[in-house]
């Protein structure tokens, strides 16, 4: 091949690669972007918190591209942050370079998930992390997000307000807070998916950082001692020094303990850090309280009876996936994460429990990008006039069906259908001629009973054909319209 030939093939390569990444860099600055708005909303649900916590709280909101050019309302996915994360983490990219508006914004633009609302809640105070619990110490922070957060979300932007159109997740401590608010408030979430969980095994307590060693055990004794020594006030300030030196050091475990134990086992009648720890010294000797232990043990334990007593809320749930690395540093996690599996599949409610190799944190935005938005954007209700109906966690129907309602009709007529797997679904309307004249839904549903009203208002009297396509199956039925 002459040198020429090969400058030529060259140069040609060159030129195509060159305006190949531009048109895909302008196609990309082209696309529709949504929006981030940082606020501060009152959190009433916090008032007299012993920590003293600011009862106006910090969130994130993502609004999808088209919220701002149009009237259309829309699902939301709730983010609970884990322990030692505050709100600003996961929109300045803390994790791996994640930022919730650009990464939405990829998602929206390559088709991986639909337009969706995504809020991004705080769960920090300064011990590290609330747990996303109420308690007498630290605050109602079950409430903040159930009440707070929800109410002002559905009061201040347009949401489809119904458990169908809301899904919670989190990371670790705020995994544990999803999970936890999920089965307790099936009537506000429909969904759930979480990530690197706080959850123990039957013996998780005892494999968890809280009681590692004795001489970590003794620690909290000793200041304790020392904190009684002084005034209510001087006490509470020397204790807050004491967790800021402690972080200053690189030691969380103290920390963690702390909040643990202000979330599981509180006690705001004693001086700072006001908790009842399990542990005290006789002599030299360390000793139990049993009971105070068992508050330690059913934080992210006690999961055998959560589950048979909240098995109908659990039932009730669209989508529970566990979302774990194979190489989590704590390992109680993994051990936890799987139990919990186990006494699900026990009781025979549906979910996901889903291994990955990675660690607790080196993955995460992989985890959300590819695995946890997708799937929560697949089972969300995008439409107010075609809501799921009944209980789609357990009882599932087995067959297609495709009928309306009354039929002959003038001018509505109710469609209902079933459909037993996920998929893409179409529904449409064609007249005689075989002309499309209404497109009902054209969007991914997952598996389940689903209804809507057909307004024919604007059609002639006559037959029309109401199609119904998803995945390999197809359904046409025949209704008459009479005016």
């Amino acid at each position: 091949m002459s040198n020429k030939r090969k400058k030529f093939i060259v140069l040609s390569l060159y030129l195509v690669s060159f305006f190949s990444v531009n048109i895909f860099n302008d196609t990309y600055a082209q696309a529709p972007k949504g929006t981030l708005q940082n606020l501060n909303i009152s959190a009433p649900s916090l008032a007299n918190n012993i920590l003293g916590t600011s009862v106006t709280q910090p969130i994130a909101v993502y609004l999808p591209p088209s919220y701002n050019t149009s009237n259309k309302k829309f699902p939301v996915v709730y983010f609970l942050p884990g322990f030692g994360d505050q709100v600003s983490d996961w929109t300045s990219g803390t994790y791996q370079g994640f930022r919730v508006n650009t990464s939405m914004d990829q998602l929206i633009s390559n088709k991986s998930v639909n337009e969706m609302i995504v809020v991004i809640v705080n769960g920090y105070n300064f011990l590290g992390g609330s747990f996303y619990v109420n308690s007498s110490v630290t605050g109602n922070w079950e409430e903040f997000v159930v009440n707070d957060i929800v109410g002002y979300i559905d009061g201040n932007y347009r949401t489809l307000q119904s458990r169908n159109s809301r899904a919670i997740c989190g990371h670790s401590m705020g995994g544990f807070g999803a999970l936890n608010l999920a089965m307790r408030h099936p009537d506000i979430f429909g969904a759930v998916y979480v990530l690197s969980p706080g959850l123990f095994a039957e013996n998780g307590l005892q494999r968890c950082q809280l009681f590692k060693s004795e001489s970590f055990i003794k620690q909290f004794i000793t200041k304790e001692t020392e904190l009684n020594a002084l005034s209510a006030e001087n006490a509470f300030a020397s204790f807050k020094s004491y967790i800021q030196n402690r972080y200053a050091l690189g030691d969380w475990d103290t920390p963690f303990a702390y909040a643990y134990a202000a979330a599981f086992s509180p006690n705001p009648n004693k001086k700072a850090p006001f908790i009842d720890y399990p542990y005290s010294l006789s002599g030299t000797s360390v000793v139990v309280n049993s009971t105070l232990l068992k508050n330690f043990e059913n934080g992210f334990g006690g999961l055998n009876e959560k589950v048979k007593t909240l098995k109908e809320n659990l039932l009730s749930l669209k989508q529970i996936t566990v979302d774990v690395g194979n190489y989590d540093e704590y390992q109680w996690i993994i051990e936890g994460s799987i139990y919990f599996s186990q006494l699900l599949t026990g009781e025979g409610i549906p979910h996901k429990l889903v291994t990955f190799s990675g660690g607790h944190q080196n993955k995460v935005r992989e985890r959300i990008e590819q695995h946890l938005l997708p799937t929560l954007s697949k089972v969300l209700v995008y439409d107010s006039t075609a809501t799921s109906v009944g209980s789609e966690g357990c009882r599932m129907p087995t067959n297609f069906k495709l009928q309306n309602y009354p039929n002959p009709f003038n001018p509505i007529t109710k469609i209902q259908f079933d459909i037993p797997i996920a998929g893409f679904v179409s529904l449409k309307v064609y007249d005689l001629l075989g002309q499309e004249v209404a497109a009902l839904l054209n969007e991914e549903r997952v598996a389940g009973r689903y209804e809507l009203n057909f307004d024919a208002s604007k059609l002639y009297s006559g037959t029309y054909f109401i199609h119904l396509d998803v995945e390999e199956f197809k359904k046409t039925i025949k209704v008459l319209l009479m005016k």
